[in-house]
């Protein structure tokens, strides 16, 4: 795990091939998006095809042993789930990274056009075992690297990297207003903390909630409520709400004053809460509000997986029909 000292950021935070990142350097704010933003703006189709092919081996086998099993024992595992969440990211990066390469006109247009050859077996540097099967009854059968993939829109790359760099300069809004952060402090708001507050910030947008003087406390308060839920390390109440003031006073000057465009900012909010999660796969509301309204990004079979392990968790058009 990674535990940095303030001041001297370890790289592999911003990989992050552990879930259980615990960083006294940057407090979270630079947890893996770094390394998949990377991946997408520099094309790297080859590394993120052996990141996929890892991830479906793992649910293949994952959902064999599921099929094995009886009664409640049949529900998907961590394992099961973990790789799922793999997958998701995958997809986001790649339609990010397709949306870049074409200049994405906004629209739904797919890559199958232009996808890439990947030799099977492939394994990049950063290549992580991580999830995947063939899919529910077969779901995935023939699946190849030059599947149907959705583009993102032509300033969502740069929209997410500018939403991770506003982060990363809220941390430092903050000990400016409530003094240097203790190590401590900083490895508790790695725990969760920045991938709830843009869930919280996403939906609060979404609402319509743009007056600050009201939104602030309501994000706040959901927030605190959220860590206590979900027995997430305490944080102060001041601190929260200070790193939620901050980030919303960054994010309306990213548009016009007062008035944030949440149809600018929103994607970006989510997909940078999903990639800047460092348990995605146990975190429900990044799943409930961050996967299922970026569904549009995802393969089919993904979104079948999605449906298939977090059933549960998702709104009831969406989960009715999961397997």
């Amino acid at each position: 795990m990674s535990t940095g000292r303030e001041g001297k950021h370890p790289k592999q935070c911003e990989t992050a091939v552990r879930e259980e990142c615990k960083c006294g350097a940057c407090g979270g704010t630079k947890h893996q998006w770094l390394f998949y933003l990377g991946l997408a703006r520099n094309k790297n189709y080859l590394a993120l095809e052996g990141i996929r092919e890892g991830a479906l081996r793992e649910w293949e086998e994952q959902y064999r042993k599921q099929r094995e099993r009886k009664g409640k024992r049949r529900k998907p595992n961590v394992a099961h789930e973990k790789s799922t969440t793999d997958l998701v990211q995958i997809d986001i990066i790649e339609s990010l990274a397709r949306g870049a390469d074409r200049g994405g006109d906004g629209s739904n247009a797919t890559a199958a056009r232009h996808g890439v050859h990947v030799p099977a077996g492939t394994s990049p540097h950063h290549a992580r075992a991580g999830a995947g099967s063939r899919g529910i009854d077969h779901a995935t059968e023939g699946q190849s690297a030059t599947e149907v993939v959705p583009e993102a829109e032509r300033s969502s790359l740069d929209s997410v990297q500018e939403v991770g760099e506003l982060v990363v300069s809220v941390l430092e809004d903050v000990e400016r207003e409530q003094g240097k952060l203790s190590r401590d402090t900083r490895i508790a708001m790695a725990d969760h903390l920045w991938c709830e507050l843009l869930v919280q910030l996403a939906l609060a947008f979404k609402e319509s909630e743009k007056r600050v003087d009201n939104a602030i406390d309501r994000v706040t308060d959901r927030i605190v409520f959220s860590r206590e839920s979900n027995s997430h390390t305490v944080i102060d109440r001041a601190l929260v709400r200070s790193v939620v003031k901050h980030t919303w006073g960054r994010l309306a000057e990213l548009g016009s004053g007062a008035v944030i465009p949440a149809g600018v900012v929103t994607p970006a909010l989510r997909v940078l809460a999903l990639l800047i999660c460092k348990r995605p796969s146990r975190h429900r509301s990044v799943i409930e509000h961050c996967v299922v309204p970026l569904q549009r990004w995802l393969r089919e079979k993904t979104w079948a997986f999605v449906r298939h392990v977090f059933g549960p968790w998702l709104p009831t058009e969406h989960a009715e029909s999961a397997a």
